[in-house]
């Protein structure tokens, strides 16, 4: 988040940044997971960890393009984003099965399908660990 930022602003400016996709003044966005992960290597820093938020938007289909050109701040790009699209969820568990993809959190799929069986949708959070998911160096 940045500085002065609220949680629904932030996720409406990563929305727009990475997919290009407008929240606007939407009043249907549902936090669903709130996981925390110490991350040690920050203190230096002086940050303990990462607290990601997880919120499930129903839209319509679209084609995910950067709102921001590439030499802006909140680029995919830099962030480590090469590619822009959508899964499908037996595409997800296929590719965390043989391993052609990292998920994070890492159990994606089956935490997707949790999600889409709770009755009472939206308004539904559901639990994750907290903990550090595994290291990519």
């Amino acid at each position: 988040m940045e500085d002065g930022e609220s949680l629904p602003q932030a996720l409406g400016r990563e929305l727009w940044e990475g997919t290009g996709f407008v929240v606007g003044d939407r009043t249907d966005l549902v936090e669903v997971w709130p996981m925390t992960m110490p991350l040690h290597e920050l203190r230096a820093s002086g940050y303990s960890g990462a607290r990601n938020h997880f919120f499930w938007i129903r839209t319509p289909a679209f084609s995910p393009f950067p709102g921001v050109d590439a030499v802006q701040p909140g680029h995919p790009a830099d962030e480590g984003i090469l590619t822009l699209g959508w899964w499908t969820l037996s595409e997800i568990h296929a590719a965390s099965a043989d391993g052609s993809a990292l998920f994070s959190p890492r159990r994606l799929g089956t935490l997707f399908e949790e999600l889409l069986a709770a009755e009472g949708l939206p308004g539904v959070t559901l639990d994750l660990p907290e903990k550090r998911e595994q290291s990519l160096s």
